[in-house]
This record gives structure tokens, C-alpha cells and sequence, in this order.
């Protein structure tokens, strides 16, 4: 089973998913977390956040794919922080802030792959920013709250494209989305 979250920074994904683990895990079925993807495409030199590029987008794409694979490996729950359709949302928010216009034929492939591939999660969830909490710092982070807010945006349009299925999750729906999330798991095993 694979549940994946998309959002942008400092809105509760990896916080989620760290207390849907520990829920899961109480009621019998084996998970893991896939992420931190961005982090590591930085440190092998790709450009990210503001920056973010087509080959940048690329490489967490299809290392996200690769990485799911694995974690399927030895899990019953594949939880994606930052599940395929959200690094297509960084890209085009990147594109859009430095006004530079994306290549079709590089978009489409990119949408293609997102498309197909989020036919594979069984919940996509995508959180919704919550202006009064402030940008963490703890982490390299853009500290833009505009930029933060496209990429909130740009998300929900990438998400349409890509996945009929995907929940919003908000501070208000929180306990019910994990609850949802559970009995999913439950039902599968």
C-alpha cells in the first residue's frame, strides 16, 4: 500500500507521517518513511526551491519511484513524503517566480510520468498551508511566504492533472485523516 503527501514547506507533511507511522505500527502493519529526496538532490548538486530545474525535478521523480520500490520491499505501508506530483508543483513554481517559460516537450514528459505514476497510491494527500503558522527554520528552507503560498497553489493544479483521487489535509481534518489512512491499511491487510 503506498500513501503519499505533497505540500510545501512547513506545512505538516513529515510531522504527519511520522505520527500515521507510529498509528500504523499500533495496529500490526509494518511502514516506512520515503523522503528527505530534495535535500539529497541538493547535496548531489542539483539546484532546488527557487532554483529548481527540469533534470532537478527528473532526478527526484525517478528517484522517488525507485525508492518506493524498495520500501515495498520489506513494508505493507509505503508513506511518501513528497510523493512524485510534488516535485512537478516545485518546478513550475520555481519556473514561475524567475518568469522563465517551461519547455513543453520536457512538461509533458514530466506530467506524463507524474500521471501514470500516481495511478499507483492508494491515497494522495496534499496539505493545505496555514498562514499563521510561520515557515520553519530548522531545516533549509526558502523563508518566502509568497513563494511558499505559489507553491501551495501550483500544487493543486499539478494534482489535478495528475490524480482524479487526492484529499486535502488541513489542520481542522487532521485526526480524520489519519483515522482514514488507518482504516485504509487495515482493510488492505
Amino acid at each position: 500500500m503506498y500513501i503519499g503527501i505533497c505540500g510545501t514547506h512547513s506545512s505538516g507533511k513529515t510531522k504527519f507521517l511520522s505520527e500515521l507511522k507510529s498509528r500504523l505500527e499500533r495496529e500490526g502493519c509494518s511502514s516506512t518513511i520515503i523522503g528527505g529526496l530534495p535535500k539529497e538532490a541538493a547535496e548531489k548538486g542539483f539546484p532546488i526551491l527557487r532554483e529548481h530545474t527540469f533534470e532537478t525535478t527528473l532526478w527526484i521523480v525517478s528517484t522517488c519511484v525507485a525508492r518506493e520500490l524498495e520500501g515495498s520491499l520489506n513494508s505493507d505501508v509505503v508513506l511518501v513524503d513528497r510523493a512524485v506530483p510534488d516535485a512537478l508543483g516545485y518546478y513550475l513554481a520555481a519556473m514561475k517566480i524567475r518568469q522563465e517559460k517551461v519547455d513543453h516537450t520536457e512538461w509533458k514528459y514530466l506530467e506524463e510520468i507524474a500521471r501514470h505514476h500516481s495511478k499507483r497510491y492508494d491515497l494522495l494527500l496534499k496539505t493545505i498551508v496555514d498562514k499563521s503558522i510561520p515557515i520553519g527554520e530548522e531545516k533549509s528552507r526558502d523563508t518566502d511566504p509568497l513563494y511558499r503560498e505559489l507553491v501551495n497553489d501550483v500544487l493543486d493544479d499539478v494534482l489535478d492533472k495528475c490524480s482524479e483521487n487526492w484529499h486535502p489535509l488541513r489542520m481542522d481534518n487532521r485526526e480524520k485523516s489519519l483515522d482514514l489512512c488507518v482504516e485504509m491499511a487495515k482493510d488492505k491487510f
